[in-house]
This record gives C-alpha cells, sequence and structure tokens, in this order.
C-alpha cells in the first residue's frame, strides 16, 4: 500500500511539472533544398514549414550555431557540406519570442 501511495505522489508531481512546461522554442524539418540559408550572421534564413504555409523569415545572429549531425560547423562548412547533399534534411530550431535562429541541424552523411 506505501508503494502505491508513493507512485500516486511521483505521479502527481510529475503531472504538475509537466503542466508547468513551456515552449521556448519551435522547429521546422525541411529538406535542405527547400532553405535558403543566410548569408552571414546578420541575415536571415528563409523557409516555408509546409506545404500552403506562409514563409518564415527568421533572422540570424552570432548565437546562431550549425550543426552537421552533433558536429558543430561554420555557415560556410554547412552551405558547403549542402552542396553536395540537397536532399539532406535540415532541422531548423528558431526562438518563440523573437523567432530568432538558434541552430540549424543537417542530417549526418
Amino acid at each position: 500500500m506505501k508503494r502505491l501511495a508513493f507512485v500516486l505522489l511521483a505521479l502527481g508531481a510529475s503531472l504538475d511539472a509537466m503542466a508547468q512546461l513551456k515552449a521556448v522554442e519551435l522547429a521546422v524539418e525541411t529538406p535542405a533544398s527547400t532553405a535558403i540559408l543566410p548569408s552571414g550572421p546578420a541575415s536571415t534564413l528563409v523557409v516555408t514549414p509546409c506545404t500552403g504555409c506562409k514563409q518564415l523569415s527568421l533572422p540570424a545572429s552570432a548565437r546562431s550555431r550549425y550543426f552537421i549531425g552533433k558536429e558543430q560547423v561554420t555557415l560556410t562548412e554547412l552551405k558547403r557540406q549542402l552542396q553536395n547533399r540537397p536532399s539532406a534534411m535540415l532541422l531548423i530550431l528558431y526562438r518563440k519570442d523573437s523567432r530568432e535562429l538558434s541552430r540549424v541541424i543537417a542530417s549526418a552523411p
């Protein structure tokens, strides 16, 4: 009986914690060929999140990070790698409040 009470208490605490979670980032997954990557830290990434959706313009900054798989790379290196892999998938993450580009993660080869 004590074990059941403990489980119910833990479950209640977990549900309470989950109710307080707030999204700080949103994401778009798209083929690399459909996204226009920023030209530098003070430019914009442009992507259409879905068929029929309006384009998203996400401002990049010096805080924006770029990855191929788990390896962080420069924007220049990301662009170079994607030239040979237009069908690579991109996960584009941006801040919900400001729409600032946080990260671009390309699928690893």
